[in-house]
């Protein structure tokens, strides 16, 4: 009643400010209209526009003023820095392209009118933007790389040879030639060859014991420069690197002094040098309070950079949950797939996740389910392949009271398949095209759309579920099922969708051999992994399930350890090959894989690799574990038509 009253004062205090308005002669209120008018499309226009635009003015140590301008990517987080600088007889108004282009890539792209004919000048202007850029809160002040082009490469290269403590992370020149400071750093005379080249090389007894240039430096260049010859960078990048210092050398054949055809590419690329070299754009920090772990938070700045411009959408969706819910959606966004950070909306990411919380506060098997599954496998939107859209469940209602009186994992999996058995239609013959939800609402499909049926329908009411996908090495074919995540025994256990007599408590997956069982893992990548066998992006659970032995797989190049190689292993089957699993060596050259028992003939364990390589049959017995070693210099020819070795139990362990 009080907020009421204290509206009433104010809605009549407007009313009677448009009265004034209408009361008075038409030439006095069109002029007033249009300046509303004016201002409310100022307003919607800079809601709408992309960038935040920050404009500042210094004070030197000497008492002179320099402007400058920051033009941040909204929503604005914690940005590394880029500082630009503009060539001889260029301005600050005129450097608005490349700076935005910069800060398309979620980077601080940060502009100076500098003075251009004194250096002492610029070094007092450039000392107090540093000292400007640590008091910002959008600022990474510890993240900053120079990039000058022309007169702004000279002045930027000078400052960093003269207070070599305040060089940036990266150093970027575009046109740029050599600087007088370097003669006095390298301790040699503009001394020239017989033939009027530089000299190339510096004596042995000018070397320093250290670079004047501490971080690493992208120099690029126009072949046809007519200001900058080509042979000043090609100098500077052979003196630095004598030091030790990192640089890379673009030159353009066809390109002068100016860029003039390449300039939008070139800044595109030099923008993407320095986004892949500097740390992420925070927004973790400076967004509503919550409690992310580091790991966590990296995982989300790093969503939040690949989602570029829908950004935006993603931030609306934080900024407008509380906590915990907050928290969830972070962690949320941080393991969506690139389509998904690219279309989903704000609203459903929210109504996802107040959903999932809804359930939590509600169920017991929900409330006890550890944070981390009940975020990856409740308040996910993604199921398995199919697009984020936002379905009508008609009959959804029926289920609900169904559960109400459940009281743990197994009464509540049970009545949704309950549900589910009661109205599905199971076909025996796979789809032509995988079918989506809204596709399935005729409540027909097989194994796929069964698990993918169960696992939405157990997500509504709270129950953390993922879909599995098993390979059956005797048969030759797959199948797809739903592990559910018991609060009782605190662990996954299968169910099978398609089939009301699969319930989580019944040993139904021992009754077909399996080697593997891969399991959607919350994460980014997943996405048509099965189809493009990409293994590695799925979580094997074969050892919950069904007897299984670990195999450590080591790969050597020369006898030295092979890091970031591929290791497929595969079946073989009235004369073909099947791929069911694979993994990445780590810097050990090792990659460790989980298999279930051999059932019919040895698995083939093999580089992966274009033509011959090496490869052996393994068996596997159930709780053991196997050493494999193979050699990238080795090839083995291998004929699939011709059917292994039985399978022998009493082989060694380790296979070579």
């Amino acid at each position: 009643m009080a907020a009421t009253e204290r509206k009433e004062p104010r809605d009549k205090a407007i009313s009677l400010c448009v009265l004034c308005v209408l009361s008075r002669p038409m030439s006095f209120c069109l002029p007033l209209l249009l300046l509303m008018g004016f201002i409310a499309a100022m307003m919607w226009a800079k809601a709408r526009d992309p960038f935040r635009r920050v404009e500042f003015s210094l004070r030197t140590a000497s008492g002179g003023k320099v402007r400058g301008i920051a033009v941040l990517q909204k929503p604005v987080g914690k940005h590394p820095v880029v500082i630009y600088l503009h060539g001889a007889g260029g301005s600050l108004l005129g450097t608005g392209n490349e700076l935005r282009q910069v800060a398309e890539l979620g980077l601080a792209a940060v502009g100076l009118e500098y003075c251009q004919t004194n250096q002492d000048v610029f070094d007092e202007q450039f000392s107090a933007l540093h000292q400007y850029l640590q008091q910002q809160a959008w600022a990474q002040s510890n993240a900053t790389a120079w990039v000058g082009f022309s007169l702004g490469a000279q002045r930027t290269l000078s400052f960093a040879v003269r207070y070599p403590q305040l060089q940036p992370q990266l150093l970027v020149r575009r046109a740029g030639g050599w600087v007088e400071e370097l003669n006095e750093k390298f301790k040699i005379k503009d001394s020239k060859t017989q033939d009027g080249e530089p000299a190339s090389q510096p004596s042995a007894f000018s070397l320093q014991p250290s670079s004047p240039i501490h971080c690493p430096v992208l120099l690029i260049h126009g072949e046809r420069d007519e200001v900058f010859p080509v042979a000043d960078c090609k100098r500077l990048a052979e003196r630095l690197r004598a030091y030790g210092t990192p640089v890379e050398v673009r030159i353009f054949s066809e390109s002068g002094h100016g860029f003039v055809e390449d300039r939008g590419p070139v800044v595109r690329a030099l923008a993407e040098y320095c986004a892949a070299r500097l740390p992420l754009t925070d927004y973790a920090a400076v967004g509503p309070r919550c409690r992310l772990t580091p790991a966590e938070a990296q995982r989300f700045n790093l969503a939040m950079r690949r989602a570029g411009q829908h950004r935006r959408e993603l931030w609306r969706a934080v900024t407008a949950s509380r906590e915990p819910e907050r928290h969830t959606v972070m962690n949320v966004i941080g393991g969506l797939e690139d389509y998904d950070l690219a279309h989903i909306s704000a609203a459903q990411l929210e109504a996802c996740v107040d959903r999932a919380w809804q359930a939590r506060r509600k169920y017991p098997w929900c409330r006890a389910a550890p944070l981390e599954i009940f975020e990856k496998f409740v308040a996910n939107p993604r199921i398995y392949e199919e697009p984020l859209e936002q379905p009508s469940f008609p009959l959804l209602r029926q289920l609900l009271p169904r559960v109400k009186y459940c009281h743990n994992t197994g009464e509540a999996s049970y009545a949704v398949g309950a549900w589910l058995y009661s109205r599905m239609n199971f076909r025996t013959a796979p789809a032509a095209t995988e079918s989506t939800l809204r596709q399935m609402m005729n409540y027909q499909g097989d194994c796929r759309e069964a698990a993918m049926w169960y696992t939405y329908l157990g997500r509504q009411v709270g129950v953390p579920m993922r879909p599995a996908y098993t390979t059956w090495p005797t048969l030759g074919s797959s199948h797809t099922f739903t592990e559910v995540w018991s609060m009782e025994e605190n662990q996954w256990l299968a169910v099978d969708g398609d089939d009301q007599h699969r319930r989580h408590n019944t040993p139904w997956v021992l009754r077909i051999p399996k080697s593997t069982i891969l399991s959607t893992s919350g994460e980014r990548g997943g996405w048509n992994a099965i189809e493009e066998q990409r293994w590695e992006a799925l979580t094997n659970t074969i050892s919950l399930f069904y007897p299984s032995g670990q195999v450590t797989v080591r790969v050597l190049d020369r006898e030295h350890p092979a890091q970031g190689q591929r290791v497929v292993t595969q079946v073989w089957l009235k004369g073909d090959v099947i791929s069911v699993l694979a993994a990445r060596t780590d810097e050990h050259g090792e990659a460790r894989l989980t298999l279930g028992k051999s059932a019919r003939h040895p698995y083939r364990i093999l580089i992966e690799r274009a033509g011959e390589t090496d490869w052996q049959w393994l068996t596997v017995q159930s709780n053991q574990t196997y050493t494999v070693t193979l050699r990238m210099e080795k090839t083995k020819p291998f004929d699939k038509s011709a059917e292994p070795p039985p399978i022998d139990f009493s082989k060694p362990k380790e296979v070579e």
